[in-house]
């Protein structure tokens, strides 16, 4: 799967994001709506690396940024569930996030930030890219 991998970089200021990604939707899920089922192949694996330093509340943030992404990018693709739900996801994601700790702190990683903002851009290229790669 790593020769399915893509990867997508933005950078705004001093402040650099790159996602890096693999993605399948074979398994899609609606958090929620689904009943719990059996871990199958297919999945959205994401790394998301900022090149700046986020605060631990920022990091939180960040993640539901990523989370809120990917989701959107799925329902703009209109992936669904076998039961037709609109997909929130698979039921084998996976999300890492990692920053350099340089330069001024960011306190929030939100979408209404400048890194929310880059995260949820990269994440939402990155995903179209793999998923077409797949």
């Amino acid at each position: 799967w790593i020769h399915k991998a893509r990867s997508v970089t933005l950078r705004v200021g001093e402040l650099t994001v790159c996602a890096v990604m693999t993605a399948g939707v074979s398994n899609a899920v609606a958090a929620g709506l689904n009943e719990p089922q059996s871990v199958q192949a297919g999945t959205i694996n994401i790394v998301i690396l900022v090149d700046g330093n986020l605060s631990p509340a920022a990091m939180v943030n960040a993640m539901m940024t990523i989370t809120e992404a990917k989701t959107a990018e799925l329902m703009n693709r209109g992936v669904q569930t076998s039961e037709g739900y609109p997909a929130t996801g698979t039921s084998t994601d996976a999300v890492v996030l990692a920053c350099t700790g340089r330069g001024k702190e960011h306190i929030y990683g939100g979408p209404a930030t400048a890194v929310g903002y880059l995260i949820g851009r990269c994440v939402r290229a990155c995903l179209e890219l793999a998923l077409d790669a797949t």
